[in-house]
Parts: structure tokens; C-alpha cells; sequence
């Protein structure tokens, strides 16, 4: 049977520290132990501690009683050699630890100390209880650690904040098995490449907020959500911790891009998907920086002309393994493996499909669809994200300007993630809003679709290539954010 008893301050030199713990040799003096104690067990940081903060009190003191009737502390000595310091620094083994005490013994109050015992009747019977505290997990018998995802709820580490959210999103929505181990830093890892965190999975806010948000729909997010996830848990097809920022993102492009929502598009409100009409067209979901290059030939005045039928002739697809064509040769202006933004707006989902399938053959035409495309996403960003009406009155430089103008000024405030390409193609799309001379103005636009004016194609995929990456997020952005935690 144990005996509980309560020892005060001025009763802790009847408590001896146990000669047979196994943290020292057997058959120590009580100077020999202390000695060893401060040499190798931390003690001073724990007198520290206990001088500050008090005992813990969700831990007690175990105690036999020796031959003499004397208590002997069995559990617990690590702290009693913290007390006893504190109580007379002149046991510590040399003066300058001695000096330590001293100084932490001057700001310690130890009225309020109290030392709870567990008095077992013998040291069979305390070792039973011993062995489960300190042979850790034991099969379940002894305390469990925290591990790296626990740790994180508890210390809310913001390092590893969005992880988590995802994980604990990921386990909600049954897309993983419960309480993963071993994944939370790799997914740390994989969700500090933007391009990943951004293009990917479609995340619109930054890697260390507390809740996330995305702006795809669920459906898809969830798909490539738990792919990444699954990879990770499993160690396969790339997703490790030993892996560089161009790995992760060269994962994302092969495993989590290329996955779509095929023929389904989810309820904004619910986590139901519903049919696509039959006359909307599907496209691969996902979004990607462009990788195009810019040449910088669409800031020149664009030109009138015509594009020569026969051009398509030429092989403009590029090789496998080749680079991407010149923007003057290739076929389509925009390519839907490396521009498609994640709608869930049936509208804006078909403007982009129908974006996707102009060719060279009609330059005029795929400008007039570049002109529909950046007015869809503008109101719907003035609307959702600016919180303003737009009227049909509305000019289109002025809706351009006043998204774009938005986005600049959230960037500036860190309330919107953008990359050093994205920034540049934000502020010259801003800066030649209303310049007739560049292809991309309103006013120019505008000419385009009056039938007064004709771009040459290279002019047209030139000046595409520029606005693209602030073209992408507007694209990302112009629609409301689903809150990663809503149902």
C-alpha cells in the first residue's frame, strides 16, 4: 500500500537521494551524487526553472524508507538535488557552481514549496512504476512524447503552421489515415516552395498563416492535397525531406499539376460536385507560373497586318525534350499546360477553355479573347475582392486599373504572395493600362474588337508572355476564397 505524505521546505533534509539510481554508480556519498548530478544530468537549468516557476505540480516525489526508517527519494532525484542546491549551495562541487546557486537562490521563494511522497512499502514495489516512467513509450505502458504534429498544436509553431492546418484538413476530410508520423517538416519543406504552395495546390494565402485559403475548387484541392500527402507519408515518387527547391517543384509539375477536375465542378458552398454542362469545355486544372520567355517585343507599338495561313505548316510544337518555341512560332497563344488557373465559376471556366483553343490563324480573334478573359477576371476580382458593383457602364481601363492597383497595395502589405516575375508583369500591365500603343491597353484592345486594328501574331503571343504571370494572379485571386476549414 502507498502512503502519501507532504513535506515542506524546512523538512527537506529529511529526504536522502537514492544511492542505487541508476543514473550513477552504486554506492556513492551523497557529495560523490551530487557532483555526478550537476556534471551530467542538467541541474542547474532545473534549479533554474524550479526557482522561477516552483515544483511541477503534475509531478510527485516516489520514496521508500530505508533500514533506519530514513525517506529515501527513489523517484524525483534530479529535482531533490535541485532543492537541496537551492536550500545550501555549499554543496555544489566547486565554488564558481557554487556562486550559481547563490545567485538563483536569491530571487527563489520557497514558502510556497511543497513536496508531495508516494511512499511504496518497498523498492520492488516502487520499481514497477519507475520502469513505466522512465523506459519511455513502452509499448503504451509509459509516458508517449509529442510528436513533431503534436508539438506544433501545442507551441503553435509557425514555422509549421500551414503543415499543420493541412494535415489536420487532411485527416477532417478523411483523405489521410489519422495522426501521420514523421510527415509534418517534409510538408514544411514542400509548402515553403511558392510554387508549390501557390501554382500547385492553389493555397492564396502565404506559408505561415494560420488558416489557409485556395482558390480552386475543393474537389481538386482535396485530389492533389492528398496525393501530396500520400507521397510524403509513403516516401515515394520524389516527395522526401532530402529534396531541393527545384525537386519540389519539379514534383509538383509531374504529379500534382497535371491533375484535374475532368469533367466535374464542385458546389462553391458544399464539398458536391455536379455535371459540367455538356457544351463546357474542359481543360487540365492547376496553375503554373509561365515559363515562356519574354522577349520584350510586346512593348513595341503593335503592328497591323496579317498572319500568313501557310505559317502553319511549320512544325511550331517543339521536339520532347526541346525548348519551347519562339513566342512568333508556336501555334496556340496559350498553352493549357502552362496557363490554367482552377475556376469555379462555370463562366470563367469556358472563356479560358475557348482562350485555350485559339491558334495563329486568327491573331485578331485571340486578342479579342484575351480582351474578354481580362475583363472577366478584373470585375470578378473588383467584385469579390475589392467588395465593389461593377456597372456596365464601367470603363475597362478603369476596372483594370483599380484590380490591378489592389493587388500592388496588398503585395506591399504581404496580404498577397507574389513572385519577383509576377511583380514586374503587375506593375507594367498597371503602368500601360491606357496606352493605345501597347497591345494589351484597353485602348487597344478596344480597336482590336472594333474591327480597327490588326496585331500580327508574334506581336500577340509577345505581349501575351508579358502580362501572363499578372494575368495568373488575377486569375488565382479574382474569385472569393474558400476557407480551408469550411465543410
Amino acid at each position: 500500500m502507498v502512503e502519501k505524505l507532504t513535506l515542506s521546505w524546512k523538512d527537506l533534509r529529511d529526504l536522502d537521494l537514492d544511492p542505487e539510481n541508476p543514473r550513477h554508480e552504486r554506492g556513492l556519498s551523497r557529495s560523490e551524487v551530487i557532483a555526478q548530478f550537476v556534471k551530467r544530468e542538467n541541474i542547474k537549468p532545473l534549479a533554474r526553472d524550479i526557482a522561477r516557476h516552483g515544483l511541477s505540480p503534475l509531478e510527485r516525489f516516489g520514496a521508500i524508507k530505508d533500514a533506519e526508517n530514513e525517506l529515501v527519494v527513489v523517484e524525483g532525484n534530479r529535482r531533490l538535488c535541485a532543492l537541496m542546491l537551492l536550500h545550501d549551495p555549499s554543496l555544489a562541487p566547486t565554488p564558481e557552481e557554487r556562486r550559481s546557486f547563490e545567485r538563483l537562490g536569491r530571487y527563489f521563494d520557497p514558502s510556497g514549496i511543497e513536496i508531495e511522497l508516494e511512499v511504496f512499502e518497498s523498492r520492488e514495489e516502487a520499481n514497477i512504476w519507475l520502469e513505466r516512467k522512465h523506459q519511455g513509450e513502452n509499448n503504451g505502458l509509459g509516458t508517449r512524447s509529442w510528436n513533431p504534429v503534436q508539438q506544433a498544436r501545442h507551441f503553435g509553431d509557425t514555422g509549421n503552421t500551414l503543415a499543420l492546418a493541412l494535415i489536420d484538413y487532411a485527416v477532417e476530410k478523411g483523405l489521410i489515415s489519422p495522426d501521420p508520423d514523421g510527415i509534418l517538416t517534409t510538408v514544411t519543406r514542400f509548402m515553403s516552395n511558392p510554387y508549390v504552395r501557390r501554382h500547385a495546390l492553389l493555397i492564396s494565402t502565404g506559408a505561415s498563416d494560420t488558416e489557409f485559403r485556395f482558390s480552386g475548387t475543393r474537389s481538386l484541392f482535396n485530389r492533389r492535397l492528398q496525393r501530396l500527402l500520400t507521397d510524403i507519408t509513403d516516401g515515394t515518387n520524389g516527395a522526401t525531406s532530402r529534396t531541393t527547391a527545384a525537386d519540389r517543384e519539379k514534383y509538383a509539375k509531374e504529379r500534382l499539376v497535371p491533375m484535374s477536375d475532368g469533367d466535374l465542378v464542385e458546389d462553391e458552398d458544399t464539398d458536391d460536385v455536379t455535371a459540367v454542362p455538356a457544351d463546357q469545355p474542359t481543360r487540365n486544372a492547376g496553375t503554373s507560373s509561365n515559363g515562356n520567355t519574354d522577349n520584350g517585343s510586346g512593348s513595341t507599338p503593335p503592328g497591323e497586318g496579317t498572319t500568313d495561313p501557310e505559317a502553319d505548316a511549320r512544325n511550331t510544337s517543339g521536339e520532347t525534350g526541346s525548348s519551347a518555341p519562339a513566342p512568333n512560332r508556336r501555334n496556340k497563344l496559350v498553352d493549357p499546360d502552362d496557363f490554367h488557373p482552377s475556376f469555379r465559376d462555370n463562366g470563367l471556366r469556358r472563356i479560358l477553355g475557348e482562350l485555350h483553343l485559339v491558334t495563329r490563324r486568327t491573331p485578331a480573334l485571340a486578342t479579342v479573347g484575351v480582351r474578354i478573359f481580362i475583363e472577366a477576371i478584373t470585375v470578378s476580382y473588383v467584385e469579390n475582392r475589392i467588395g465593389q458593383q461593377v456597372q456596365d457602364r464601367f470603363k475597362l481601363h478603369v476596372i483594370m486599373h483599380q484590380a490591378l492597383g489592389d493587388i500592388k497595395t496588398k503585395i506591399q502589405q504581404n496580404l498577397l504572395d507574389a513572385s519577383t516575375k509576377e511583380k514586374g508583369a503587375i506593375q507594367l500591365l498597371h503602368n500601360r493600362v491606357t496606352d493605345p500603343s501597347y497591345l494589351f491597353s484597353a485602348a487597344y484592345l478596344g480597336a482590336v474588337a472594333h474591327g480597327t486594328a490588326f496585331p500580327q501574331w508574334e506581336q500577340v503571343t509577345a505581349a501575351w508572355d508579358e502580362i501572363a504571370p499578372a494575368l495568373m494572379v488575377l486569375s488565382t485571386n479574382c474569385e472569393a476564397p474558400i476557407e480551408g476549414r469550411e465543410d
